[in-house]
């Protein structure tokens, strides 16, 4: 007993401890898109960009609220810098495209069924958002959705859409 308690304290403090979060470069990614429209973005790279990623799956029940919540925030915001990314995690893409003809969306749509990006990204619950700045930094992580949390999705969309795109990195 004593074993597998030490066995998963251990699992918990290493998993935490490389966790992506505020304050932390967005890791680079490159998936296949879900259709042609996507294709040329399906390398993501953050600088000089302001990007929400958003990870959710066909099943997720939140989702199917969010994701249009977060094509109104994309169509309100995109022609001012901001992109929203869905990452779709799953495993057949039967399931996401009957989940989109439902839910459609103008962002790009990325596949990821083995699981590899929600991995680097140590996304724990469905949906996950994560909003980088310009510099490629994570500044804002939500786990889950509720409609309540659309103002301060927003909030936080537009203080960093405030924020000079010249800023210096250093």
């Amino acid at each position: 007993m004593a074993r597998l308690i030490f066995g998963l304290a251990l699992m918990l403090l290493t998993s935490t401890a490389y966790a992506v979060g505020v304050g932390d470069p967005a890791p680079s990614f490159d998936l296949p898109a879900f259709s042609e429209r996507d294709e040329a973005d399906n390398r993501v790279e953050f600088q000089g960009k302001i990007v929400l990623v958003n990870f959710w799956a066909s099943w997720c029940k939140p989702c199917k609220e969010e994701l249009p919540a977060l094509e109104r925030l994309y169509q309100k915001y995109q022609e001012r810098g901001f992109e929203v990314v869905g990452i779709n995690i799953d495993k057949e893409e039967k399931h996401v495209a009957r989940f989109l003809s439902r839910h459609p969306v103008t962002f790009s749509v990325l596949l990821d069924p083995d699981a590899s990006v929600i991995a680097a990204y140590h996304a724990r619950a469905m949906p996950t958002s994560f909003l980088i700045d310009r510099k490629g930094t994570i500044r804002w992580v939500k786990f889950g959705f509720s409609k309540s949390q659309i103002p301060l999705f927003e909030n936080e969309i537009s203080n960093l859409l405030k924020e000079p795109s010249h800023a210096s990195t250093r």
